[in-house]
């Protein structure tokens, strides 16, 4: 069971090595050449050696890089520029086919009631505007809910001049200088019991994803 969640729920602490800017060619490059290796490992039947990598190589590859630039056009129209935003964010990565990503959202809504004013939480949908209508309602008002212009590409998340490599569901925590300070990866969803493993069930999802989420939040606001 442990081994099961720490390949699900890989959260990096992030050690900031002074600001440098996003940029998606070296992350592209960087995600591409981790994803190649642990690739390898699998293939000759060596997952256990995948762990560190999945845990600390991916993180390091977006560590301390600002976001400062950003702007994103929200379900609303309104225009959010990350720069003029004056609290720690959350950027939460999330697409529509991702079961991880709706069982996340209870728990991230409860970040977003009990930290309002204390934190920013936008999250980018890797669906269009129509498809994101349909889920609007299941979000607190408090999140701001960006569609994608260039939707349902599987392998990254592009909006805004911006490109995201590590899967779904992907939580950024940005620092008040909107740089990455950690990322969290995975969610834990309900499940069955099987043969080797207990059952998960949504109330045990639910507080498993909040407890990680608030976690990683006391830990950004005290930066």
């Amino acid at each position: 069971m442990k081994q099961t969640l720490l390949f699900v729920l890989i959260i990096c602490s992030i050690p900031l090595k002074g600001q440098a800017i996003y940029d998606t060619l070296q992350v592209k490059a960087c995600v591409e050449t981790i994803n190649e290796k642990i690739s390898d490992l699998i293939k000759l039947g060596e997952a256990e050696k995948t762990i560190p990598l999945s845990l600390d190589s991916l993180c390091a590859c977006v560590e301390g890089r600002s976001l400062e630039k950003l702007q994103f056009e929200s379900i609303e129209g309104t225009f959010i520029q990350l720069k003029n935003i004056n609290i720690p964010i959350i950027l939460k990565m999330t697409s529509p086919w991702c079961r991880p990503c709706v069982a996340e959202i209870p728990a991230i809504n409860r970040i977003a009631e009990e930290y309002a004013g204390r934190v920013k939480i936008i999250t980018l949908f890797n669906g269009d505007k129509e498809s994101l209508n349909k889920k609007a309602s299941a979000y607190s008002s408090k999140i701001e809910l960006i569609p994608s212009k260039n939707p349902n590409n599987i392998k990254y998340l592009k909006e805004a001049g911006f490109k995201h490599f590590l899967a779904y569901p992907t939580n950024y925590f940005l620092n008040e200088s909107k740089e990455i300070v950690y990322a969290a990866r995975g969610a834990i969803a309900q499940k069955e019991a099987t043969a080797d493993q207990p059952a998960i069930s949504k109330t045990m999802a639910d507080q498993i994803n909040y407890d990680r989420l608030k976690h990683y939040v006391e830990q950004l606001l005290i930066q």
